[in-house]
Formats: C-alpha cells, structure tokens, sequence
C-alpha cells in the first residue's frame, strides 16, 4: 500500500511524515482551554437526551426522526444564546443522531446555524477552509470536525492564525520530554471497544472500568473509547499529563456513572 502511495507521489513519503510530525506536536482536545467544560456539558446534555428519547439515544446515527429537528434546533441555539453548554450539547448531539437523506447536507446546515454564534471570523475561515478541503476530497463532512465546529463557536480556542504560521510554529515546538524509567503503554488497538475483541475484554473484566481500579487485562488510557477519551480529560486536567495510571485518577461519581450506563 506505502508502494502505492509513492508511486503516486514522488514527495508522499515525505508528506506522510510531515503530517505524522504535525499531529504528534500539535495541542490535543485535552490540552485546550476550555476542553473539560464542554466534555462535561457533552455528558450532562446526552443525559437529557437519554431522559427524552431512551438509553438507544447514544448508539449511533439515524435513530432520532426528523421531526424533532426544529425542537432539537431550539435547545442548540439557546444553549448558544444562553452560555449553556449542556443545552447546546442536548441539541447538537441530538441534531447528530437525526435520520436524514443527505447527511453532509445536514451537517453543513447545522455549521451555517453555528456561525452566527462565532466571535473570531479569522478562526472561523480557517476551519471552514479544512472542512472544505475534506468536503472537496469527497471525504464528507466528518463528525468530529462538526463537534470541533461547535466548540469553536462556543469559545474554544482553536488555531486563528494563518495555517503555513500556525504549523511553523507546531513544527518549532520542543517535544515533551518523557520521564526518567517511564515508558508511555500504548494499547493495542483491538483492545478498544470499536472491535469485536475489545467488547470481549470489556464483558469479560467489565470490573476494571470502575473509578480507581487497577487494569490488570486492557489499558484503556490511550484507546479510542469514551472511557479513555474522558480520562485522559481528567488525568490532564488533574496531573498535567495522561501517563498517569488508570487508578491514580479520580472520576466525579456522575460522570464515570454516565460514561458507563451510555456506552459498555
């Protein structure tokens, strides 16, 4: 497949490692200002949701009927209006779980119901512009760059400075030195519970997801799923840095329970 890609592109090689390079010094979700707040409004609006629409709410796509867009809408906005970041959450997340026929159209309406909301217009180009850029790619519009959208609009600090100046100064950056004797565990990526494998470690040690047990079977703190993603949140938060151990982290009670109930 590497053979491929080079073929293609005598500079794809180099390219490959431009962009590995960028994404591994760039700032993570975790790292951002205002990231714990909006992850907790996050949880606390799919709760509502669950409240509204029952728990199959969080399972994915396509579930909500389109009827309830224009109320789902409302909640959006004046979570906005309002500084509420659970109510815009409630409708956003809601928006997301919408039936629709052309899902891109859809999520390129909620962006344009967004922009209003957005005080940095510089910013606000040069997200449009990468949107646009995987739009152009016949990649769609994903949703995590509708989530990233939504929070920018909110007061997230995202980048506002020329892309070509925001990567010099990414690619400028020392690296984080690691600590003395620590080696950082990466999971393994089956062990993440997108795969048949991971849910199987997940029914069988459905023990080690509680708050301030030892793993002893998966390491969940570097994994795709939503308990990894909200800890490393609350080790950063709390530490400064997410090689912390899983049981080292202490979980708000109503969070780790929300977490739990909605997704494993």
């Amino acid at each position: 497949m590497l053979e491929k890609f080079l073929a293609k592109d005598g500079n794809a090689y180099e390219n490959m490692l431009y962009g590995i390079a960028l994404f591994c010094k760039a700032p993570k979700k975790w790292e951002l200002p205002h990231r714990m707040e909006i992850l907790e409004g996050e949880m606390r609006g799919y709760q509502e949701l669950v409240k509204k629409y029952g728990r199959e709410v969080a399972e994915g796509g396509g579930i909500l009927p389109m009827s309830e867009r224009d109320h789902l809408m409302v909640q959006f906005k004046e979570g906005f209006r309002k500084h509420d970041i659970a109510r815009m959450q409630y409708g956003l997340k809601g928006l997301q779980k919408s039936k629709c026929v052309n899902i891109d159209a859809h999520r390129a309406w909620i962006i344009n119901e967004c922009i209003r909301f957005v005080k940095d217009q510089i910013g606000c180009g040069h997200l449009l512009s990468y949107i646009q850029k995987r739009s152009d790619a016949k990649l769609g519009i994903g949703y995590h760059e509708l989530n990233m959208f939504a929070d920018f609009a909110f007061g997230e600090k995202y980048v506002s400075s020329p892309p070509s100046a925001w990567e010099a100064r990414v690619l400028a950056a020392k690296p984080p030195l690691l600590r003395l004797g620590v080696v950082p565990t990466i999971p393994i990526y089956a062990q993440d519970n997108h795969t048949w494998a991971g849910k199987a470690l997940i029914r069988q040690f459905p023990n080690e997801f509680a708050a301030g047990a030892h793993q002893e079977h998966y390491d969940l703190r570097l994994c795709g799923a939503y308990m990894g993603v909200v800890y490393r949140h609350l080790a950063f938060k709390q530490f400064g840095r997410i090689d912390c151990e899983w049981e080292d982290v202490k979980w708000p009670k109503w969070l780790h329970d929300t977490v739990s109930n909605l997704w494993y």
